[in-house]
């Protein structure tokens, strides 16, 4: 049966394995006997049993499969040297003939070698397997870091740029705020020194232009610090709808303006006139769209902008008639 067959094989191997494994004659003709046993219940070895005991002898240490070739190259030995004796020790017990015994060991050491040999070459193989996966994982990884680090290095000097500026801007607002502020405490002192009503026009102007330049000058800074950071610190003004043209023709001598999809009721009488009219109408219509924008922008990108330059404006306008 298979599963008697692994067993004795397993016995048969845990022979030469054994720590009571002697090189005496005593002991050696003790081993032979229970050699002589399994093969005379079974024919042949069998290999996987084999490749699996090497191999959990291996993960003990190579010296223990030396130890076991070693012990069956002893029993090959004995055979040959003490022929007649081990002869006679198998006549007891078997009919099985010196020769065959002495094949079935010299096998039975080569399946164990070959298994040594295949293992050995597979733990190389994998050695190096592990080593280049290690060094090709390394390599990438070294990489990554190389190529992030260049980013990080390149986001964090753009970002201690950015934070120099935007500091120095900060810096300007303040310097330009309490010096006009500063500025302006000095008028309004003398404001209050005065003694009419139209000796007030003057300074009040001047109060006014420096409102005027400060408040702009301090915008300013802030626009460039928004662009700077990549923020939109004004409304979104938002263009009127696109205005496209087509051509349809009606007959030969009969070409329609389309446009967005809808007839005009304009005709011409050849390709040439409608394709010219429309390349006028595109170039027209992006003029005004143009200005329309413009204007737009003027009025409503920043509308608190523009109220207050036009209250300091309409001031000035307004006290320099009174002079």
């Amino acid at each position: 049966m298979q599963y008697n067959n692994t067993k004795d094989t397993e016995k048969l191997l845990k022979i030469f394995y054994s720590d009571e494994y002697g090189f005496e004659e005593e002991e050696l003709s003790k081993s032979l006997k229970e050699v002589v046993k399994y093969y005379d219940k079974h024919t042949r070895h069998q290999y996987h049993i084999i490749s699996r005991f090497v191999n959990e002898r291996m993960q003990e240490g190579e010296d223990a499969v030396s130890y076991i070739l070693n012990n069956i190259d002893a029993m090959l030995a004995f055979l040959e040297y003490r022929r007649e004796n081990c002869d006679q020790i198998i006549r007891e017990s078997s009919d099985l003939e010196i020769d065959k015994i002495i094949l079935n060991l010299e096998k039975l050491y080569d399946h164990i070698a070959l298994e040594e040999e295949r293992l050995k070459n597979n733990a190389v193989n994998m050695r190096v397997s592990n080593n280049q996966i290690q060094n090709n994982v390394m390599n990438t990884f070294n990489s990554i870091m190389d190529s992030f680090q260049g980013k990080v290095d390149e986001v964090s000097g753009s970002l201690n740029a950015n934070i120099i500026t935007v500091v120095g801007l900060f810096s300007a607002i303040i310097f330009v705020f309490f010096g006009g502020i500063t500025g302006m405490s000095a008028l309004v002192k003398g404001i209050c020194e005065l003694t009419n009503k139209k000796e007030l026009t003057i300074p009040l102007i001047c109060v006014c232009a420096v409102g005027f330049v400060i408040f702009n000058i301090v915008f300013l800074l802030l626009y460039s610090i928004s662009k700077i950071v990549d923020k939109n610190i004004g409304t979104t003004v938002n263009g009127r709808e696109y205005v496209w043209y087509d051509i349809e023709k009606k007959d030969e001598n009969c070409y329609e303006i389309i446009k967005n999809g809808k007839s005009t009721g304009k005709y011409c009488n050849t390709q040439q006139k409608v394709e010219k009219k429309i390349k006028w109408k595109q170039r027209w219509w992006n003029i005004r769209e143009a200005v329309f924008m413009c204007i737009k922008k003027v009025l409503f990108r920043f509308p608190y902008v523009l109220i207050v330059n036009i209250i300091f404006v309409v001031g000035i306008i307004y006290l320099y008639k009174q002079l």
